[in-house]
């Protein structure tokens, strides 16, 4: 039975689809980190599977799949990560004004600024690391009043862009598994939908750089390139 392209395509998807969803109805991961070896290991499983024969599913299904599995985790709060206070932090400091390269979060001339969740920025006594336009991003977030639900939906938004990237890039004999792959890779989807991690931002301008330079395309490449730095 596993001999069928077709068969092991959908196995694969409903393996790497029940370890999301029980990834993302566990709760806090950091009290239950055998749920979290787990539902992982069960999601690889699933995509190994798939990826021995991506090519045979269809990419209208695996779209509506993929944008399912990331839908479920926009309500959680990131457990096994704690950046997201540190984008918001920072946020918060330039909207007071402040220049959020100049102080630790934990130095006191940074007292008057509005955060409750202070205490849980990780290595409070170090200043920030983030580059210029992530800090722009977070900005951005901070003025328009938004939280981690915000910042989930920005940098998924810039996950299907790196969807895009992948197929634009891809030969067109490849176009569709690779596109299908990339939009169910398991640690895609957990670091953008459920951490809330901003390196899929980077990654995202990286793929449509490389996409635009395979296209004759310099000048477009160069400037996505350099936002990407």
């Amino acid at each position: 039975m596993l001999n069928h392209p077709r068969l092991r395509a959908y196995l694969g998807l409903g393996l790497l689809a029940a370890g999301l969803c029980g990834f993302a109805a566990s709760g806090d991961l950091t009290l239950h980190g055998d749920r979290f070896a787990a539902f992982y290991g069960l999601s690889l499983a699933g995509f190994a599977m798939l990826a021995t024969a991506a090519a045979s599913l269809p990419l209208r299904y695996a779209i509506l799949i993929a944008l399912m599995l990331r839908v479920i985790f926009l309500p959680g709060t990131p457990t096994l990560t704690d950046d997201f206070y540190r984008y918001q932090w920072d946020g918060r400091v330039q909207e007071a004004g402040v220049n959020p390269y100049r102080h630790a979060p934990q130095d006191p001339r940074l007292d008057g600024v509005d955060f409750s969740d202070r205490d849980r920025i990780n290595h409070p006594e170090l200043r920030t690391v983030y580059p210029p336009l992530a800090e722009a991003t977070f900005y951005g977030i901070a003025a328009a009043g938004g939280g981690v639900l915000s910042f989930k939906l920005l940098f998924g938004a810039f996950d299907l862009l790196a969807a895009a990237g992948v197929w634009w890039l891809a030969s067109a004999g490849r176009r569709r598994a690779s596109t299908v792959l990339y939009l169910l890779c398991p640690a895609v989807i957990l670091q953008t939908w459920a951490a809330a991690h901003l390196e899929i931002v980077a990654v995202s301008l990286i793929l449509l750089a490389a996409a635009a330079l395979v296209r004759g395309r310099d000048l477009q490449a160069g400037v996505l390139l350099g936002l990407a730095v």
